[in-house]
């Protein structure tokens, strides 16, 4: 049976609509863009949390739980590097949240935050060391960060490229300048070759995924 014309498909072309700023942008992309910020801030908030834990570890818990404490100069180390790092979260979460700024513009503040954040692990781990001769290998957490960060946050590869090495290389950096001013510690920087390959594996996740 042969439909109607009144029941026919209307053929008009369905065009996708514009964004309320008047720019093009379809509503796909809007969807994108909110959704590129909520993990941008996720991934933020989680890891300010994770520092505030440390705090609370720290400070509170340990005399608490009489557990072992480290040197005063280390605490003092990890409660600048804690703060300044909740700092950058916060910053992060407040101008994706409440900023009128591009995806792209978003993605490129995120890499910045990415170097900043691995730059401040590295930091609280080096710049007062727990050994003067640390020859073991081991799992840096600005490795993990590295991951962590390009699993929930989509980034290009050719962009993650230049961001997720620079991050990878804060640890031998943090270490050679805490060698520059501890004449005791000699750093072997073979242990963090896992940085780097650990950067790789982010950019072929951001490649393939």
């Amino acid at each position: 049976m042969i439909p109607a014309d009144s029941e026919r498909a209307d053929p008009t072309p369905i065009r996708a609509a514009s964004a309320p700023d008047g720019s093009g942008s379809t509503g796909f992309l809007g969807d994108v863009e909110r959704e590129i910020s909520r993990r941008l801030a996720a991934v933020a908030l989680v890891h300010a949390g994770l520092w505030i834990m440390g705090l609370i570890i720290m400070h509170v818990l340990v005399s608490f739980l009489d557990l072992p404490r480290d040197p005063a100069e280390k605490k003092q180390v990890f409660t600048w590097m804690a703060g300044a790092n909740i700092a950058a979260s916060a910053i992060v979460i407040l101008v994706v949240l409440r900023s009128r700024l591009s995806p792209k513009a978003i993605l490129n503040f995120g890499l910045v935050y990415l170097v900043v954040a691995a730059a401040i692990v590295a930091f609280n781990t080096h710049w007062v060391p727990a050994d003067p001769r640390p020859g073991h290998a081991r799992l840096s957490w600005v490795g993990i960060w590295i991951l962590i960060f390009s699993m929930f946050v989509p980034v290009h590869p050719r962009k993650l490229i230049p961001a997720a090495f620079l991050a990878a290389a804060t640890d031998p950096i943090a270490a050679h300048l805490a060698a520059l001013r501890n004449p005791g510690y000699a750093p072997h920087y073979l242990p963090y070759i896992p940085n780097f390959l650990m950067a790789a594996v982010a950019i072929l996740h951001a490649k393939f995924v």
